[in-house]
């Protein structure tokens, strides 16, 4: 009859509604300009912790590809938080502008995050010693009162590969942090109700015997039967809101064991310390 969806139309259908849903798709805007956008629902939209529940996280991204290999790279992130109630963004824009050396200039902002200072990390740690019982130290660590701190940040980053194999990442990060819930107490104690930091930073990779081949100007990396070794340094500058300078140094290494029908296993070891840290630093491993 009339307005029936006929029965060799319905397969067809099926399938248009599952790549609309689970399928992410290109979109050309003009001869230099593609937008790639996210599945509507996909396994890896959803995140879950012991300590933060369940999150749900979305992405696209915008490339404009410029003369001479180069290309301008902008891919927003955004994320939500159920059980926290917090909403979490990051938009890293990216210029790639030297093919030869893969050098590519990063400038991200973002915020969301909550982080408790160092001096308050100094306060739980005093109030734990002395007790050896878990139920004991789990129930002080659960009910100090933290007093967290809301991060917006600014991370900018070039980098730089002269060799095959060999990544040189400076950078410069900034942090203005404002306490969350500032009150008359809050006051009272001594807390800072803003904090801010600038630390500039340098990572090093650096992948032996890695193979490769040439694309115009540019070195693709196939692989290498090497690990992957990394060393980073940050020195963090006192602001005049506040003294929270730091130094954090940091080293790992990583490595991908390929295996059969394009399945791999995946390496990664690391540790880190703060060699320097002022009263009101945030200790951020990366």
């Amino acid at each position: 009859t009339e307005g029936e969806v006929k029965s060799d139309s319905l397969p067809a259908l099926a399938r248009s509604t599952e790549a609309l849903l689970f399928d992410s798709h290109h979109l050309r805007m003009g001869r230099r300009t593609e937008m790639h956008l996210p599945a509507i629902i996909t396994p890896s939209m959803v995140q879950w912790s012991g300590s933060k529940g369940v999150s749900l996280q979305t992405r696209l991204s915008l490339t404009c590809n410029l003369a001479d290999d180069r290309a301008l790279t902008v891919a927003p992130r955004l994320a939500y938080n159920f059980k926290e109630k917090q909403i979490y963004w990051r938009i890293p824009t990216s210029l790639a502008f030297w093919p030869h050396m893969d050098a590519r200039l990063t400038l991200e902002i973002g915020g969301g995050d909550k982080m408790y200072n160092s001096a308050q990390a100094d306060e739980v740690r005093h109030h734990l010693s002395g007790s050896s019982h878990y139920d004991t130290l789990r129930y002080i660590f659960d009910h100090f009162g933290f007093q967290y701190y809301r991060d917006n940040r600014l991370n900018l980053s070039l980098s730089l590969t002269p060799l095959p194999g060999l990544t040189l990442q400076p950078g410069l990060r900034l942090h203005h942090r404002t306490l969350m819930g500032w009150n008359a107490l809050s006051a009272a104690t001594g807390m800072s109700r803003r904090l801010g930091s600038i630390a500039p930073r340098l990572r090093v990779e650096w992948t032996p015997g890695q193979y490769y081949y040439t694309a115009g100007h540019r070195r693709i990396p196939l692989y290498s039967r090497w690990p992957t070794f990394m060393a980073d340094a940050e020195y963090g500058l006192s602001t005049v809101s506040a003294p929270t300078g730091y130094t954090r140094l940091e080293g790992g290494a990583t490595y991908r064991l390929p295996l059969f029908a394009l399945r791999s296993l995946f390496f990664r070891v690391g540790a880190g310390v703060y060699t320097r840290r002022e009263k009101n630093c945030f200790l951020d491993y990366d």
